[in-house]
């Protein structure tokens, strides 16, 4: 059985989502449903966790919608209890508290810069770490990106409270391969496993979709931000 939550006050029945509308992944091995059950909000705040991946978003139009929309998310859905996790790839969660302060939320994500397809290194570790030819770069940056949502989807597990959503940003990149010799990757499906063990959500949210006016803004993107 799943049991699911929404603070939305259109949801008042368990009839609104069936077993056919979840999927549950365990051990990269599909899980069959026998039933769901709506769970009304327990009034907690909420916990919402943005990943910003600047090296999956380009700069331009894209990175400058996700700023306004996201801005535009924190400062006019939000309630003033619910706290935010604004982070990057690279970012340290060891540096990184939950925020309440509208104003501080706003400013990360206003430093959001898209890197997609540009590789000048900006960091020690890039310039250390990270290769000069361009596919090897890409293949890093899958590998740092999703090794940063799992940590993310893991660390979210050890803060209390409410509903928890972590929101992606990201116009994706390939699944990192594994090398011979290499220790085990992080994949699409351990950060499902680690968001599943600390009670997340996730939403995917492309940039290329938020390109509209926001007058206009619309898509199933558009209207995930809206539903939360």
């Amino acid at each position: 059985e799943i049991t699911y939550g929404d603070w939305s006050s259109d949801v008042c029945s368990s009839d609104l989502l069936r077993p056919d509308e979840f999927e549950v992944i365990e051990d990269g091995i599909k899980r069959p449903i026998d039933s769901v059950q709506f769970r009304p909000s327990d009034g907690q705040p909420g916990l919402f966790a943005i990943f910003l991946d600047e090296y999956h978003t380009a700069s331009g139009p894209e990175a400058e919608a996700v700023r306004r929309v996201f801005v535009d998310f924190v400062m006019q859905r939000l309630s003033a209890s619910d706290r935010v996790l604004v982070v990057k790839p690279l970012d340290s969660l060891t540096r990184i508290q939950p925020l309440t302060d509208r104003g501080l939320i706003r400013d990360a994500i206003e430093s959001f810069e898209g890197r997609k397809g540009e590789y000048t290194p900006r960091t020690a570790f890039e310039r250390n770490y990270i290769a000069t030819d361009p596919a090897r770069i890409e293949l890093t940056r899958a590998q740092i990106s999703t090794s940063a949502l799992q940590a993310l989807a893991t660390e979210m597990g050890a803060i209390q409270g409410g509903r928890k959503s972590l929101l992606a940003v990201s116009e994706g990149f390939r699944r990192p391969v594994r090398r011979r010799g290499e220790g085990a990757l992080p994949l699409v499906e351990t950060v499902i496993n680690a968001a599943n063990r600390s009670g997340a959500a996730i939403y995917a949210v492309d940039p290329r979709a938020l390109t509209a006016d926001t007058g206009t803004l619309t898509g199933p993107e558009v209207e995930t931000l809206k539903s939360l």
